[in-house]
């Protein structure tokens, strides 16, 4: 009995922090279905992008070049929520490829997806204010335009559960939730410390850019 309840409450905890996290999520029904080989200067200028600096191709999003070294700065920083929310969606049970820092359009986002067709941001305290809230709907709507849709997620959520944020995200996707083998793998990479020849070893992740 005892047992059973720990279960009910533990899920009911995990919930709970998933339904915190769904503020400010975008409706995936506001995504514009299109493909980057149809992604031109004059669609972005149509819908209020300015296009210029931008490298168009027919198989990646178009992004500012300007923006790559810059990305690879911000990919060895050591944030606490995206490295945990990191190491949970680059496991191999969760079933689906992420990039990290991804230069878009003229932002780079904390997290993308390709065969999801997805950005995933987190959102600290200085996403609150009013201004905040401002640029990043106007950034949102962005990436809907050229066919992405955005999660948004809570900094503290993440520190808290963020192998359940990750299946959450997956699930709101539109994506296959991992199973429970899967979760114990993740759950044994979160935290785990970096081996002495890291550096020298190769890993799947591709190269984003």
């Amino acid at each position: 009995m005892g047992t059973e309840s720990n279960k009910l409450s533990h899920k009911s905890r995990i919930k709970n922090k998933v339904e915190q996290s769904r503020t400010k999520n975008k409706d995936r029904q506001n995504m514009v279905n299109i493909e980057p080989k149809d992604i031109t200067p004059q669609y972005l200028k149509d819908n209020g992008i300015n296009p210029k600096g931008m490298i168009f191709g027919l198989n990646f999003l178009p992004y500012n070049p300007r923006l790559k070294q810059f990305s690879r700065d911000l990919r060895k920083g050591y944030q606490i929520a995206e490295v945990k929310l990191w190491k949970c969606l680059k496991a191999k049970g969760l079933g689906y490829p992420f990039y990290r820092q991804h230069p878009i359009l003229n932002y780079i986002a904390d997290f993308y997806c390709k065969p999801l067709k997805l950005v995933v941001e987190i959102d600290g305290n200085s996403h609150f204010s009013a201004e905040a809230q401002e640029r990043d709907a106007e950034r949102d709507r962005q990436m809907r335009v050229i066919g992405l849709q955005v999660i948004r997620v809570n900094d503290n959520e993440v520190r808290k559960d963020a192998w359940g944020i990750a299946k959450w995200i997956i699930e709101q996707a539109g994506g296959t939730p991992p199973g429970p083998l899967s979760e114990g793998e993740a759950r044994s990479d979160v935290g785990a410390k970096p081996r002495k020849n890291q550096k020298n070893q190769k890993t799947n992740q591709p190269n984003p850019l």
